[in-house]
């Protein structure tokens, strides 16, 4: 009686665990997403160029980010897309994915999917962008705590953004405090 009431109380609390972690929705957005498409945030440039090539586009920003795309299908409706800053420009700081259906996963989303599946795996955007885009509605759903950013048009999610946020040093011009 007592081993059955000592497993009984064990599985509860583990389900009671479970379930708390499933309806939290804070828990599941403390882990800020780092990889997209095979790659992380803050690797560098050379893993791409070893993995991928060179890229078939570069451009330079407003602000000096480097920007590199690389066209995954002929059509180049398919691409990933990977940004550098001026400041630190072999460290990977954003990666984009955009493409109308993926096989790949992104915490279980696939582009090509609909807003609502978005919605129950992140909840609503923190802030929105509504555009149109060849004659489409295109809005921007930001997720400003994950530093993630989707792209919807029509209703199918179409592009994935990522990128690292965290206060960027200038280690060549350290202040007294520093010292």
């Amino acid at each position: 009686m007592k081993n059955s009431y000592q497993r009984l109380s064990i599985r509860g609390l583990v389900l009671f665990f479970l379930v708390l972690a499933g309806l939290n929705p804070s828990y599941a957005q403390t882990n800020l997403p780092v990889e997209l498409f095979g790659f992380r945030l803050g690797q560098y440039k050379d893993v791409v160029t070893n993995e991928l090539g060179e890229p078939s586009q570069s451009e330079i920003t407003e602000d000096s980010t480097i920007v590199d795309f690389y066209y995954i299908s002929k059509d180049s409706s398919t691409y990933v897309e990977f940004q550098y800053l001026s400041s630190k420009q072999k460290e990977i700081n954003a990666i984009q994915l955009s493409e109308n259906k993926s096989q790949r996963s992104f915490y279980g989303i696939h582009l090509g999917d609909k807003e609502n599946k978005l919605i129950s795996t992140f909840g609503k955007a923190d802030t929105t962008l509504t555009q149109e885009f060849h004659d489409k509605k295109a809005v921007t759903w930001r997720y400003d705590k994950l530093n993630l950013s989707v792209l919807i048009i029509g209703d199918n999610i179409e592009s994935l953004r990522i990128w690292d946020d965290t206060p960027q040093k200038d280690y060549n011009q350290p202040t007294v405090n520093e010292l």
